[in-house]
């Protein structure tokens, strides 16, 4: 489960004890960033470090422990996307998309659509197989 953390215990999202409940029933519960925008791979650096920074914050908070998943909002992934979750710790073991399409890697370079198998640590072929 993916939590947009800006919008927990909002109409419609679960609050700190669903995901805490969720998280121990045994799932994964990652970060998909903190107020969700539309075009993650188009803000300014530092918006991208903040908005994967105070994911992982609260997140970390309500579990007590870091998140080691991210999703990104809408797909719209990037090397510095990617990079940023994973300085975060937000994506630390695995960053991925929600998005079908080509898969991205750190490596790659542009910006696309990521398939939803892909992860940030998988090449391609791997991922899309």
């Amino acid at each position: 489960f993916f939590v947009i953390t800006g919008l927990l215990g909002s109409p419609g999202f679960l609050d700190a004890d669903a995901v805490r409940e969720l998280d121990r029933r045994g799932h994964v519960v990652g970060s998909h960033s903190h107020s969700h925008p539309s075009y993650m791979a188009q803000l300014p650096m530092a918006e991208i470090e903040s908005e994967w920074a105070r994911s992982r914050e609260i997140l970390a908070d309500v579990l007590g422990k870091p998140p080691s998943h991210a999703a990104v909002p809408g797909g719209d992934v990037s090397p510095a996307v990617l990079t940023a979750a994973a300085s975060a710790g937000s994506g630390g073991r695995q960053a991925t998309s929600s998005a079908p399409g080509a898969s991205q890697r750190p490596a790659d370079h542009g910006t696309t659509k990521a398939d939803p198998r892909a992860t940030a640590s998988e090449p391609p072929c791997s991922a899309a197989g």
